[in-house]
């Protein structure tokens, strides 16, 4: 072979030599081996498509710069290479020639005995076709041309799908991966508000596996009270993303309150469905009506407290009452109680007192302690015997109280004060009503010391 040939054949033994090292050998090199390794994942079926399509524009770009070269031996090769994969259509006759003179053979072993045919085996075939080949017949420069021509368009064309499908591709991703791992539900309604699908979150919130289908609709979901309000938010008429709170009914029965975005689905301007976004927010709601009711109620006896009893007031400042009554109710002797006998027993007089006062409450009276051992009952619309007979009915009931409990007696000191000057001056009708229980108190100190004075509650 000449020396000006690329590479030389030697029969039973094949010896690679360089002889010309000048760029289209560079060129030659390159294209061989990518040729190579193009046959070598095409055999084993694993070439990926970003590879298949690097591997394809790169060939081509080769087969467009031997062109310019004038190297037509390498040129009609490559177009004869890509014809055999189906990419372009190339000239038949040297298709023809080309494939009958060097590529049948291997190729059908390499593709009908895959695990035979050894990736070494493809390389030397492909080798030697290039070193070998010399075209009995030549394209004409036209041909050649519209080939490369072909080539470029198909290029471009290919590597726009590839690129747009990778984008959708990675975009499906992204968005499968936002749906199924979110902590969040989110679910999918169709126009007749069934479930068209729903993720894991989701499906956990309504007790309903990952597997299971959901062949029900949302009204069939939500806490009745809640019907009209879902209609009214996924609407059909006036599609718009609302937040609400709403509860549906746990698979096994039990209330799961929820915070609700609903997102309308419009496609070309036409409503397809709907998006719908939940979290579990039971037990904040639990957390925050537990710090509501510690905010306003006694964690001791259960009553208001005295934030509740200063907001009563402001309340009633407002309320357009006839008339208003203050009872203030004082435990005697709770620190000699407490430093006597413990503080649980003088717990135990405190819920005794609630539980008495409680007693003797009507639904428009308000009862609250507002300290250690102070009790007050704020009483609109009321007359001032009516206050008295209160009072006397509640030490009537503390007198049967101690009767039953002398282990442990109760007394309670009791002022009481009434306006019906209007506007009603509320803080000055307290300190009046607290006043007469300090002196009622005070008069239960002097009974001690002159046990036949017979004193009663002061007004």
């Amino acid at each position: 072979m000449s020396s000006k040939k690329l590479f030389t054949y030697k029969k039973h033994n094949i010896i690679f030599t360089l002889v010309k090292r000048n760029f289209s050998f560079y060129l030659f090199i390159i294209s061989t081996i990518l040729v190579a390794y193009f046959l070598i994942f095409v055999q084993n079926k694993s070439l990926p498509a970003a590879m298949y399509s690097i591997s394809y524009i790169i060939l081509m770009t080769i087969a467009a710069k031997l062109k310019a070269l004038s190297i037509k031996r390498y040129l009609l090769s490559f177009i004869a290479f890509i014809e055999l994969f189906g990419i372009i259509q190339s000239n038949p006759l040297a298709f023809d020639t080309f494939t009958r003179r060097a590529f049948t053979v291997p190729l059908l072993y390499a593709y009908l005995l895959p695990d035979v045919v050894s990736p070494n085996i493809i390389s030397i075939c492909i080798a030697y076709i290039f070193s070998t080949y010399t075209p009995t017949t030549s394209l004409p420069e036209s041909a050649i041309d519209s080939c490369i021509i072909n080539v470029i368009i198909a290029t471009i064309g290919y590597v726009i799908i590839f690129y747009l499908g990778r984008r959708l591709h990675k975009s499906e991703r992204t968005l499968n991966s936002l749906f199924e791992y979110n902590l969040d539900g989110i679910f999918l309604l169709d126009l007749d508000y069934r479930f068209i699908n729903a993720n894991p979150a989701a499906r956990k919130m309504s007790g309903y596996g990952v597997n299971e289908p959901l062949s029900i609709s949302l009204n069939s979901l939500v806490v009745e009270e809640d019907i009209q309000k879902i209609f009214q938010y996924f609407s059909k008429d006036n599609p718009q993303a609302h937040n609400f709170q709403t509860a549906i009914y746990h698979k096994d029965g039990h209330r799961v309150e929820l915070s609700v975005m609903s997102v309308p689905i419009i496609i070309q301007d036409k409503l397809t469905g709907f998006y719908g976004i939940i979290t579990d927010i039971t037990e904040s709601l639990h957390m925050e009506k537990k710090l509501k009711h510690m905010s306003l109620y006694d964690s001791l006896t259960g009553i208001y407290n005295r934030n509740s009893f200063e907001e009563k007031l402001l309340q009633i400042k407002e309320e357009n009452n006839k008339s208003l009554g203050i009872i203030v109710c004082d435990v005697d002797g709770m620190k000699l109680v407490n430093d006597t006998f413990g503080h649980q027993k003088g717990d135990e007089l405190l819920l005794r007192t609630a539980t008495i006062l409680k007693c003797h409450m009507l639904e428009s009276y308000f009862l609250a302690r507002i300290g250690g051992d102070e009790f007050v009952i704020l009483i609109p619309n009321t007359t001032s015997d009516e206050l008295s007979t209160l009072c006397t009915a509640v030490e009537n009931h503390i007198l049967q109280s101690n009767n039953s409990n002398p282990e442990l007696t109760l007394s309670l000191s009791i002022g009481y004060a009434f306006t019906e000057s209007k506007p009603f001056d509320v803080s000055e009708l307290f300190k009046k009503a607290d006043n007469n229980m300090y002196k009622e108190k005070f008069n239960k100190y002097q009974n001690i010391k002159d046990p036949h004075s017979n004193n009663k509650f002061i007004k």
